[in-house]
């Protein structure tokens, strides 16, 4: 979901990318995702609808909204992913 997907991306960088939210960052203690698109670039341009913008074009963009490049940002932070086959 586009949910787990979002949440994967905040509790890795918190920090963002200093945009124009009003409230301050807090790091999350941990990351519970329900069938979620950890790698956005494995969608198959499926996930061009989340960034505006195809991956070729904005290269940059997409390595900043997907979690499974962010993983090394908080090592450490606890995750439960959960997927289906149905």
């Amino acid at each position: 979901s586009a949910g787990a997907h979002l949440s994967a991306v905040v509790g890795l960088a918190p920090e963002g990318d200093g945009g124009s939210c009003p409230y301050a960052p807090r790091e999350a203690a941990g990351v519970v995702g329900l069938a979620g698109p950890y790698d956005v670039s494995a969608t198959r341009g499926l996930a061009g609808n989340l960034f505006g913008v195809p991956e070729p074009d904005a290269p940059d963009l997409w390595a900043q909204g997907n979690p499974l490049l962010l993983a090394g940002e908080r090592p450490d932070l606890p995750f439960l992913l959960v997927h289906g086959t149905a």
